[in-house]
């Protein structure tokens, strides 16, 4: 599971994000993120093929011309 959570403010029209591997040039695998609760979205079933350090990038839609985009790199053993 990929769990998510926003700080407090405004609700997000939407947050999307995907699973990338650069070194083996897999991805981007799109995440499937759902709504759980006030600020917090999680995606289940995820299925990253390969150990290794995983690029996840998450962009908060707040509005139609509004967006924050952030990156966080995982390593998976």
């Amino acid at each position: 599971n990929v769990d998510v959570a926003l700080s407090p403010g405004a609700t997000p029209k939407s947050v999307t994000g995907t699973a990338t591997q650069n070194d083996k040039q897999i991805g981007p695998i799109p995440l499937k993120l759902a709504r759980e609760s006030t600020g917090l979205y999680s995606a289940s079933g995820i299925d990253l093929p390969v150990s290794g350090t995983w690029d996840f990038a998450l962009v908060v839609t707040s509005s139609q011309f509004d967006a924050v985009t952030t990156d966080v790199d995982i390593t998976l053993n």
